[in-house]
């Protein structure tokens, strides 16, 4: 039976002594099962781990093709004393077989490694750990820790190197909320919060941003644009070989590609100072400024821009012409007329503005 030797740190805790050290992650993923929760007859459920999504393991497989993949927080396990061979405070030597660890937490990043690689990732390894505290592990991590407010992993993407659609879109985000002319000032709460730059603080990046940059590309090929701009010295022009990253409802797409970002944002104002000028007596106090009301907007924009588009003009003039009968439906932004928020509620005002085109 062949064996493998991992070099560990010995760290002390108080729930007992955890062995910390790397090892290949191709190797870990042969060596590694995950406990899945699980119907056993006749004894009821068994097992820690939630099954396995196939959507997360493609998008973890997506982001190991990239050239600046990194997983450094470790992947943590438990090992049955039966499957060492020797073990000090310094290295364990293992006998190789089939789920020799069982998976506390990283099984979805485990996943990614089914094929070779030179990749290696940090292992915190528990010895004879029972099944009560692998639980209790398990629970903590994925339930205690506060996750990254998702304006703010938004907003961070300004510090990428390229020109990411969210970077450029945040990019428009910040000059909506900063501009006094701007129909959003101090509007966007860029780090989901309000602060100094969003005082009325009406709306999300999140919420702002998703839906212009959905109309750029989808955000699936995320990786697939960093890693071509990285490679191409930040030229988005090598994203135009690409022909999976365009679809028709794409419109938004040659601004990106030809660096226009003043020109988009000089669109997207106009567009929605028509709105705020419809709307002013509504405009930061109705639902059309809240997300269902903005996601219906947005969602009537692509409707708009086609019609100004085969016109040739994006002016505000052109955009007034094209939604002038929102006038109808003054004083009616409301959760009376469009009940709660939602999908359903922005597809409903949608439907109702697209009447008036």
């Amino acid at each position: 039976m062949s064996t493998i030797k991992i070099d560990v740190l010995e760290v002390n805790q108080n729930i007992g002594n955890i062995y910390v050290g790397k090892i290949n992650a191709h190797e870990l993923y042969k060596l590694a099962k995950a406990d899945i929760r699980r119907i056993v007859e006749g004894q009821g459920y068994e097992g820690i781990q939630r099954p396995l999504v196939k959507a997360r393991i493609e998008a973890v497989k997506k982001y190991l093709s990239t050239s600046f993949a990194t997983f450094p927080n470790s992947i943590i396990l438990n090992l049955d004393s039966d499957h060492i061979e020797s073990s000090d405070a310094t290295s364990i030597t293992i006998k190789c077989s089939e789920k020799v660890f069982s998976i506390i937490d990283g099984q979805h990043r485990l996943a990614g490694f089914e094929k070779p690689t030179c990749f290696e990732v940090i292992i915190s390894i528990f010895i004879d750990l029972d099944i009560s505290n692998q639980a209790m592990i398990f629970k903590t991590i994925n339930s205690e820790q506060q996750k990254v407010d998702p304006s703010l992993k938004i907003d961070l993407e300004n510090f990428n190197k390229v020109d990411t659609p969210e970077k450029v879109t945040s990019r428009i985000a910040y000059a909506f909320n900063i501009d006094p002319e701007s129909p959003w000032y101090q509007s966007i709460k860029l780090t989901g919060n309000k602060d100094s730059n969003s005082e009325m603080g009406i709306i999300s990046q999140k919420a702002f941003n998703t839906p212009i940059f959905r109309y750029i590309y989808d955000p699936q090929y995320y990786y697939t644009v960093v890693d071509m701009l990285s490679a191409n010295s930040n030229d988005r022009k090598i994203l135009l070989g690409k022909k999976e990253l365009r679809k028709a409802k794409h419109i938004l797409w040659d601004f990106y590609i030809n660096t226009q970002e003043m020109f988009l944002y000089k669109i997207l104002f106009n567009y929605f100072k028509v709105f705020k000028n419809i709307f002013s007596e509504e405009w930061g106090k109705s639902l059309i400024t809240k997300t269902t009301g903005y996601n219906a907007m947005m969602k009537l924009f692509g409707d708009a821009f086609s019609i100004c588009k085969k016109n040739g003009d994006f002016s505000y003039e052109s955009f007034s012409e094209v939604l002038g009968g929102l006038k109808n439906l003054v004083g009616k932004m409301s959760r009376e007329h469009y009940g709660a928020s939602g999908d359903s509620a922005a597809e409903e005002l949608y439907k109702d503005m697209k009447k008036y085109l």
